[in-house]
């Protein structure tokens, strides 16, 4: 039952979804819209992938829960940031200040689209962090999901690169020894440009000094990052939090096999349920 309930979501999704670039011909930004289902309701949401070998994983998860979102009425979008997936642009486009602008971006979209008056932001791991900033700078985001967002660069970066040597340890391959791409860095067959890496090694949690919504929902699934100290500092802004654990810890991890994506559907479940319960 599973796995058939899966597909009908995606068939549903294929049905109903719109693709359409946003943006400028030069940094168009790939994006899906999910239609609402029956009585549209007034808060949209706008899904803000995880970066890299993640956002593999969790593609089809994005899929699902923008569906699980529209058929019960929410407006939804998701889209890949510049640099990434079938958006404009490569590695050199990758930094967190442009992909907070693409989060804005994206808003701006959905609300043009779906006209609706409320917004909200779905984002997972590194695309969390991004989602929380966008909201904060933004300032009219009434409800926002923070899925195992990254709140400490330094830890998202080691535990990346301990994943990328275990990866290595176990693959048949030599070092990349051309010396133009020498000067960059991989990680789990993703290229990681040195000024990225600065980026994601700055991420900490007093960046956040303005209350990203109304409403946040965190949701914690990996118990080696806990995100306490993310719904301590919301609470602090004044912000309405629940905080959710499903333990799960290998949904982050790598495996062997690159082609595995990951449908936890409990969590798709508690982040449509809470969506559901959002009103102005």
């Amino acid at each position: 039952m599973g796995p058939k309930l899966v597909s009908n979501e995606i068939r549903s999704e294929q049905r109903d979804a719109k693709a359409f670039f946003i943006g400028s011909e030069a940094e168009q930004l790939f994006a899906f819209y999910h239609q609402p289902v029956g009585t549209p309701r007034d808060l949209g949401f706008v899904l803000c992938p995880p970066h890299g070998q993640e956002a593999v994983q969790f593609h089809r998860s994005l899929r699902v829960l923008a569906t699980l979102l529209s058929e019960q009425g929410h407006p939804t979008l998701r889209f890949d940031f510049r640099g990434c997936g079938d958006s404009a642009g490569d590695h050199d486009d990758w930094s967190l200040e442009n992909w907070t602008t693409d989060v804005g971006l994206a808003l701006d979209a959905l609300k043009e689209r779906s006209g609706v008056s409320s917004l909200g932001l779905v984002g997972l791991r590194l695309g969390g962090h991004v989602a929380l900033k966008a909201a904060a700078l933004r300032g009219d985001v009434h409800a926002i999901v923070a899925w195992d967002a990254v709140v400490d660069g330094h830890a998202y970066i080691d535990d990346a690169l301990a994943q990328h040597e275990n990866m290595l340890a176990r693959a048949h391959v030599r070092p990349d020894m051309d010396p133009e791409r020498r000067t960059r860095k991989e990680l789990l067959g993703y290229a990681m440009p040195g000024s990225l890496l600065g980026d994601l090694g700055g991420i900490q949690m007093s960046d956040l000094q303005v209350a990203p919504a109304r409403h946040a929902l965190v949701v914690e699934s990996f118990p080696e990052f806990p995100q306490d100290e993310l719904v301590q500092r919301m609470q602090e802004l004044g912000v309405n939090v629940i905080h959710e654990r499903h333990a799960n810890p290998h949904l982050w991890t790598w495996v062997e096999d690159f082609a595995r994506v990951h449908i936890p559907r409990k969590i798709l479940d508690a982040i449509r349920g809470w969506a559901l319960r959002q009103q102005q």
